[in-house]
């Protein structure tokens, strides 16, 4: 009886060697896979820094791009650099102002603002005017009124540079054609991209006295494109004998 529980005692001591052992081996190995799966995850937040960083930089030079293009405009030399003609007429019981505006200096946006005062300084109208792509060595013509008289105006420009549209104008030629209470407009795009929203305003003179505008679309909405032609007649019931006319238009910044 001695001599089996012995052996017995030997085959539970061996067992339980084995068990011990094999425990050892499955921590060990709980322990590698653990540590496998956190390297993974350590890559894998390493390789979305890296990621993100890269996007963080196109930003970042996208704005410093941005911002040095908008140091490089001078807004108060282009504003200055604005000649304006002006010009008042009545029709029944609405007083006019017009601008005729020269840019001088820069391709720009511009926006502007119109004060019209009585004799006494006192505000009786005001308006606001856009141009949104102005070409340089181009006039454009803006009409404001009132329905109240004044004798004084006072303007306020804000340019801003072309970020939207690019300007067209100084790729149009017009002719103008009188005809009896009308005057007929041909704008040919000479350049090589769409003029977009291309807008006449006509100034009808007798002499030199201003005594009606009129103002439209040239072939409507829809762009002139190159080599293209297109035409818009106006009318005018007053007296004249000679026409002027300004016109305004855009193209898309992708061109």
């Amino acid at each position: 009886m001695k001599k089996k529980s012995k052996i017995y005692v030997l085959v539970i001591s061996l067992l339980t060697a084995f068990m011990l052992i094999g425990c050892s081996e499955n921590k060990n190995d709980s322990e590698k896979t653990s540590q496998k799966n956190k390297g993974t995850i350590t890559e894998t937040k390493a390789d979305n820094n890296n990621e993100k960083k890269e996007n963080v930089g196109s930003v970042g030079e996208a704005s410093v791009d941005d911002s040095i293009a908008s140091s490089n405009f001078d807004a108060d030399a282009v504003s200055n650099g604005i000649e304006v003609k002006s010009y008042t007429y009545k029709s029944y019981s609405t007083y006019y102002l017009v601008l005729v505006l020269k840019n001088t200096v820069n391709d720009c946006a511009l926006n502007v603002s119109v004060d019209l005062l009585d004799g006494n300084e006192q505000i009786v109208g005001t308006e606001d005017g856009e141009i949104s792509a102005f070409a340089k060595d181009t006039e454009v013509a803006l009409i404001f009124n009132s329905d109240q008289k004044f004798s004084k105006f006072k303007w306020e420009f804000e340019p801003e540079p072309c970020e939207y549209y690019n300007p067209v104008v100084q790729n149009l030629k017009c002719d103008v054609n009188t005809a009896k209470n009308k005057a007929i407009i041909s704008v040919e795009n000479t350049g090589k991209v769409p003029a977009e929203f291309v807008e006449y305003t006509a100034l009808f003179f007798k002499g030199d006295k201003l005594v009606d505008t009129n103002w439209g679309y040239v072939g409507g909405s829809e762009a002139i494109e190159p080599g293209k032609t297109k035409k818009k007649e106006t009318d005018c019931y007053e007296k004249f004998d000679s026409v002027k006319v300004y016109l305004n238009g855009r193209s898309e910044s992708d061109w």
